[in-house]
C-alpha cells in the first residue's frame, strides 16, 4: 500500500486532534484550490476555531476561494503578509508527515532575510519535530537545494527508498 493510499482524506481530519494546518501549493494545486471544497472548510474550521490556519508558497491561493460561514473571506479584518523564506523542502513528503526517527530529529535547514519571520518559521519547524536550523540569510538557498537533489537521488536513483532523513550530528 502506497502512501497516498493511507492518506486520510481532507474531510476526515479532526481539528479538535491538531493545533494547525498549513496549507502549501506549488504552481498546479493552487490552480486546483477552487475546487477542494473539503479543503476549503478545513481551513476555515482551524481559523474560527482559534487555531493556526496558515500557507506555505502559492498555498496562498486558498485564501481567494475559503470563506467563512458568513460568506467573508478567513482573511477579511487580518493583515496578510508574505515572506520569502527556504524551509521543508530539503526531504520527503514521508518525513514531512512524520519526522519521528529514533535516532534523532530529521535535520531541517532554514533560511530567509526577515530574521523574525526565519524565527518563526524555525519554531514551527521545531514544533512539529524538526532539528531547524538557521542558516542565515536568503543567499544561503543555493546551499539548501542539493540536500533536496541528493535526497531524490538517494531515495529513487539509488535504491534507498523513501524512510530515510538526514540529521545534524555535533560534537
Amino acid at each position: 500500500m502506497s502512501l497516498v493510499d493511507r492518506m486520510r482524506k481532507v474531510a476526515e481530519i479532526d481539528v479538535t486532534r491538531f493545533d494547525a494546518i498549513i496549507v502549501a501549493g506549488g504552481q498546479a494545486p493552487m490552480f486546483a484550490f477552487e475546487t477542494t471544497t473539503d479543503l476549503q472548510r478545513k481551513f476555515v474550521e482551524f481559523s474560527v476555531t482559534g487555531k493556526v490556519a496558515a500557507t506555505l508558497c502559492h498555498g496562498v491561493a486558498i485564501l481567494n476561494f475559503a470563506k467563512l460561514p458568513s460568506g467573508e473571506h478567513p482573511a477579511k479584518g487580518r493583515t496578510v503578509t508574505g515572506f520569502a523564506n527556504k524551509a521543508f523542502n530539503t526531504t520527503g513528503a514521508e518525513n514531512m508527515t512524520d519526522s519521528r526517527y529514533p535516532g534523532g530529529a530529521v535535520f531541517m535547514p532554514v533560511c530567509g532575510d526577515d530574521a523574525e519571520a526565519r524565527a518563526q518559521v524555525i519554531a514551527l519547524a521545531t514544533l512539529i519535530g524538526f532539528d531547524a536550523v538557521d542558516c542565515g540569510d536568503l543567499t544561503a538557498a543555493r546551499y539548501l537545494e542539493p540536500f533536496a537533489m541528493t535526497w531524490i537521488h538517494m531515495a529513487i536513483k539509488l535504491g534507498h527508498g523513501r524512510r530515510f532523513a538526514f540529521a545534524r550530528l555535533q560534537r
